[in-house]
């Protein structure tokens, strides 16, 4: 039977110097980087606490981070308030809130499409035919977001309620069918 050399490696467990959180690394390489703030260190300038394997090094590091979380006050923090509000996603609540949200959101958008077109009908009355700039100012003033009016403008020309006519020095014009 062949006996293996196992070599023991050590490791290094030290505060970052950047973010002051802890992490370890092996002796016997050149560099850690921190995996929370990405600051790189030179082992061989480092102080810290040596250990004799990787196990020992993660225990270790959770007791100084514990030790860590206490000193800058995270100790008595509920979780529960922190994330109160906040379902997993996938979850029922989570599918029924979107669904309830997204359906609100559908009637809001179904009313506001509605005033659009009568601001459209009275629009109609004044202009057949209105420039691009002077219609999209005219909504503005009655209240709409220019991202509201560029999806009613899609939705009314494929509604047939206006037409887009291009005229000189590609200024475009609608013509309000409605």
């Amino acid at each position: 039977m062949i006996e293996k050399k196992t070599q023991i490696r050590k490791y290094i467990v030290f505060p970052c110097k950047k973010c002051c959180q802890y992490t370890y690394g092996r002796v016997n390489q050149k560099g850690k980087k921190c995996p929370r703030c990405g600051k790189n260190h030179k082992i061989s300038e480092i102080t810290g606490e040596i250990v004799n394997n990787l196990k020992e090094a993660n225990l270790l590091v959770r007791k100084k981070q514990d030790g860590f979380t206490i000193k800058n006050g995270f100790k008595n923090v509920d979780l529960a308030s922190l994330t109160s509000g906040f379902t997993i996603p996938g979850s029922n609540k989570s599918r029924s809130k979107f669904q309830q949200f997204r359906k609100k959101n559908k009637e809001n958008d179904k009313n506001s499409y509605n005033k659009f077109i009568f601001e459209l009908k009275k629009l109609k009355c004044n202009f057949s035919t209105i420039p691009q700039t002077i219609f999209n100012l005219f909504f503005i003033n009655k209240g709409f977001k220019s991202s509201e009016i560029r999806q009613f403008t899609k939705l009314a020309l494929k509604d047939k309620k206006i037409d887009q006519n291009l005229k000189t020095n590609d200024v475009k014009y609608y013509q309000i069918i409605v």
